[in-house]
């Protein structure tokens, strides 16, 4: 419930978000973008283009293009 009220009153923010687990990533993507926000995890077991499209796409939006 915290994550959602902080990420309601940030608009247009970028966030990192560290977990504990591969599954506890996954779960929190899930349960993100069930609640309309944009999100992708990156852990061991995603294959690589996946990661790379991840800090990609936020590369892009941090530093422009």
């Amino acid at each position: 419930m915290g994550l959602i009220i902080y990420f309601s009153a940030t608009q247009h923010a970028l966030t990192l978000v560290f977990v504990e687990t591969k599954r506890g990533a996954d779960a929190l993507e899930n349960w993100l973008l069930k609640s309309g926000f944009p999100a992708i995890a990156i852990h061991g077991d995603k294959v690589q283009l996946v990661s790379y499209s991840a800090f990609y796409f936020y590369s892009i939006l941090f530093f422009g293009s």
